[in-house]
């Protein structure tokens, strides 16, 4: 039984280490990530959000502006779909929900994060598409 000792400690000391990054990523990522949404949701005015982000803004408002929103986040890609859904289900367009989160998780994540960011927050408000 000597033999497998060693392989079940790694095996051991590798879900520990998983099992606290995890709780530390929900702790100190999800759940302000949610607690901004809500408060966004809550705070900021749905006629702003379809104003300057909705489907009938000028494209050359809606997309700077998005970018400029989500710059001023600095989240990853897994705690950007709750402010998208957010965001979204405020009246916001598609493309400047996406350009928002884009922009906010590439900052952290540079070329990964907004790939990551389409493939994670396309399901996530029901989206047709390929995926």
């Amino acid at each position: 039984m000597q033999l497998l000792d060693a392989p079940l400690a790694l095996i051991r000391a590798g879900l520990g280490n998983l099992a606290a990054y995890l709780a530390a990523h929900v702790l100190l990522c999800l759940v302000p990530a949610f607690a901004i949404a809500g408060a966004m949701t809550a705070l900021i005015p749905k006629e702003s959000v379809t104003q300057f982000l909705g489907r009938k803004a000028p494209k050359y408002v809606s997309y700077p502006a998005a970018a400029l929103a989500g710059s001023v986040l600095a989240v990853c890609s897994c705690t950007i779909v709750p402010l998208f859904a957010g965001i979204y289900k405020k009246g916001a367009g598609i493309g400047p929900a996406m350009t928002s989160s884009m922009s906010a998780a590439s900052r952290t994540e540079r070329a990964i994060g907004p790939l990551t960011t389409i493939s994670t927050a396309a399901p996530a408000v029901e989206v047709p598409g390929p995926w």
